[in-house]
């Protein structure tokens, strides 16, 4: 098997591990990590219907992918670019709650909005097509199902990227702006080794590094503000234990005889 095919399957395992780490740990529960959370869950499954699709095109002549393997390849196709374009509408929405307080305290509608978006996608997908083509020994798909991911992807990126920007002008200190510009230079740089080596899939890869770098951008707030609860439960208790001590010793006192 081929470093295209082995990509999607190392990028599975990693984002499970991510996954792992980020749901068995202690954590703050902020509204806009939910959406980190679908990001995690969405890269998981798009990872293992790629890592799928792929297994499939390697074990198969092209003659049989565009036969009797073309459904499945056509439908996984289909299901990945949805869970695709539902990662960066997450990304789009974590960015929107963590710069507009009042969506952020009313959350539902935009969600639930962004959910319908998600759906009406991968209803539209379901009108379109995937053409499996070969250069070389190389693999891949294109067609208007792929066209049309590239560019809601691409509309929701230069979304995110414009309030980002605005977001930054205000607050230049938060770093959680940063993931927009990453994902996008991130994309730029994967796409130009995608285009000097055929066939290196790139998208799962992609998904893995935003994982990972928005796993570190929350997990870092997290942890301070874990430390600030555990000093001023620590205060608490100390403060409870003096009012203590001063009660028994002011009802001792009292007991006393003179």
């Amino acid at each position: 098997m081929s470093l295209e095919y082995e990509l999607p399957l190392m990028s599975l395992i990693f984002c499970i591990i991510i996954s792992l780490v980020y749901f068995f740990k202690t954590r703050v529960r902020y509204i806009e990590n939910k959406a980190y959370e679908v990001i995690l869950i969405f890269s998981v499954l798009s990872s293992l219907f790629d890592t799928i699709v792929h297994l499939i095109s390697s074990t198969s002549t092209l003659e049989e992918l565009n036969s009797k393997y073309y459904f499945i390849v056509d439908t996984l196709n289909k299901i990945i670019s949805s869970f695709y374009v539902g990662i960066f509408l997450c990304l789009l929405l974590y960015i929107i709650l963590i710069s507009n307080e009042k969506i952020r305290n009313k959350p539902k509608r935009i969600i639930v909005f962004f959910s319908i978006m998600n759906i009406l996608y991968f209803i539209i997908t379901l009108f379109t097509h995937v053409i499996i083509f070969e250069v070389g020994y190389v693999r891949n798909t294109t067609g208007l199902t792929i066209e049309l991911a590239y560019t809601i992807i691409s509309i929701l990126i230069f979304i995110t990227l414009i309030i980002s920007i605005k977001s930054l002008m205000k607050n230049r200190t938060d770093k959680r702006y940063y993931i927009s510009f990453f994902i996008t230079i991130l994309l730029i740089f994967l796409i130009i080794i995608s285009e000097v080596a055929k066939g290196i899939i790139i998208y799962d890869l992609a998904m893995a590094l935003l994982c990972y770098i928005m796993y570190f951008t929350i997990e870092n707030p997290d942890l301070k503000m874990v430390e600030q609860l555990t000093k001023a439960n620590m205060q608490a208790e100390k403060a409870n234990r003096a009012k203590s001590d001063f009660l028994s010793s002011m009802s001792h006192e009292i007991r006393t005889p003179l």
